[in-house]
């Protein structure tokens, strides 16, 4: 079996410094993480790093450019990232998206701390995601240690949400049936893959909290074409300034995008103010699914 490991960086590609967690662009810390498993063949891939924490729209198109590119060349049985850990769920909402055609199982893990300290969940979510790997299953997955004794979580790619203070995934409840993990191998999505990893200009989606109090008379969304507007089940943190808002971004060719919303129930005066006005809502997926379903567009 043939894996291709791609190593994007992060803090399962760090060391502690004297200054704190510091970036290892020079090594292979995959090498060590990997080792003990003599029936599979490594290809490791590190061209291009970057901090999760300061990834853009852009850096993540220039990661999916070089999987593409390296699945081309390598031909590999599956693919293994190593990513940061803050913004890994909307990079695996992309990667679903992007590479489910391509037929390559692939994993994306990282860890809560570097590989050489103590208590370290490096080697655990490393070797756990490798044994996945190599069931052979077509499958997208984030993989995450829950516990010191190493016990893995794999959480599909279409359902992890953001981690939380102590670095746990979260799982988006049901698809967008309802029903569980969505199929993103069609041709659509590989139309539209093909389109954004060839996309020179510079990408970006302005995403509006749902905050009391947020200053949304203020926004200048002029550099957008795309505006996510968060909800609560319900709707927004304000449904009075910002459907006049609405109006205006879509009067400017702006499209405006409800997320996360219920897939089905009620839909509250809040929310059917903002649809009049103008915005689309995205049900059943979660905010970082409707991030990489814009982008997308």
């Amino acid at each position: 079996m043939r894996i291709l490991i791609e190593q994007f960086g992060g803090t399962i590609g760090s060391c502690t410094g004297d200054d704190g967690i510091v970036r290892l662009d020079s090594k292979n810390p995959a090498g060590d993480l990997a080792s003990g498993f003599k029936d599979i063949e490594f290809i490791f891939s590190s061209r291009l790093k970057y901090s999760s924490e300061n990834a853009t729209c852009d850096t993540f198109r220039d990661a999916i450019r070089q999987i593409t590119e390296d699945i081309r060349d390598i031909s590999p049985d599956a693919v293994l990232v190593l990513h940061g850990t803050d913004t890994m769920s909307f990079f695996a909402q992309l990667a679903v998206r992007c590479l489910s055609y391509t037929g390559i199982p692939f994993v994306i893990t990282g860890s809560k701390l570097p590989p050489d300290q103590d208590g370290t969940d490096a080697y655990a979510n490393v070797r756990g995601s490798i044994e996945l790997l190599r069931t052979g299953k077509r499958l997208a997955h984030v993989v995450f240690s829950k516990s010191s004794g190493g016990d893995i979580e794999a959480i599909p790619c279409s359902l992890v949400t953001a981690a939380d203070i102590n670095g746990d995934y979260g799982r988006f409840p049901g698809g967008r049936d309802g029903a569980g993990e969505t199929d993103f191998s069609g041709d659509n999505y590989r139309l539209r893959a093909e389109k954004f990893v060839r996309s020179g200009s510079r990408l970006g989606i302005l995403v509006i909290p749902a905050v009391p109090g947020y200053p949304y008379e203020a926004i200048d969304a002029g550099y957008y074409r795309n505006i996510i507007i968060c909800c609560y089940h319900s709707g927004t943190a304000n449904s009075v300034i910002l459907p006049q808002k609405v109006r205006e971004w879509t009067s400017d060719g702006i499209r405006c995008y409800l997320a996360p919303v219920p897939a089905g129930g009620n839909i509250y005066e809040s929310r059917s103010v903002l649809e009049e006005a103008g915005a689309i809502p995205v049900p059943g997926i979660p905010l970082e699914g409707c991030w990489a379903e814009v982008l997308l567009n």
